[in-house]
């Protein structure tokens, strides 16, 4: 645990002189994680995925979203995102992936169907399908 902790430290400092580097958010949410502070590699997951919403780390979020009791809240997040962008492929298959990890294959199906209409050669779309 103590090396998670100096990990959390130096990637502080350094979000500090970079708060949009990717790596740097990445291995802060890693090092969390494995320490087992799960709310707290939920937050960092979910800045990550607010700079970069194409990225797949959204499955991170979405399971550390979960764990933590904040499914609905991401889905009030995942709505406020279609509601801007109703025609965004990546946002219609996550929350496509939102619906399938609730159990709500059908919704799941509508947003995958969605999202291949505007990125047809999205396999992993294709593949949830």
């Amino acid at each position: 645990m103590k090396k998670f902790k100096k990990g959390i430290e130096l990637s502080k400092i350094l979000l500090q002189y970079e708060p949009r580097n990717y790596n740097y958010l990445k291995y802060l949410a890693i090092y969390y994680e494995r320490e087992g502070s799960f709310e707290q590699a939920r937050e960092v997951y979910l800045r990550l995925w607010n700079l970069f919403p194409t990225e797949p780390d959204f499955q991170k979020l979405l399971n550390l979203s979960q764990q933590t009791g904040k499914n609905a809240e991401l889905l009030k997040i995942l709505n406020q995102r279609i509601a801007k962008e109703p025609n965004n492929p990546s946002i219609l298959k996550q929350l496509g992936n939102w619906y399938y990890s609730d159990g709500k294959i059908d919704l799941a199906i509508k947003n995958y169907q969605s999202a291949l209409k505007g990125n047809p050669f999205d396999y992993q779309t294709r593949i949830h399908l």
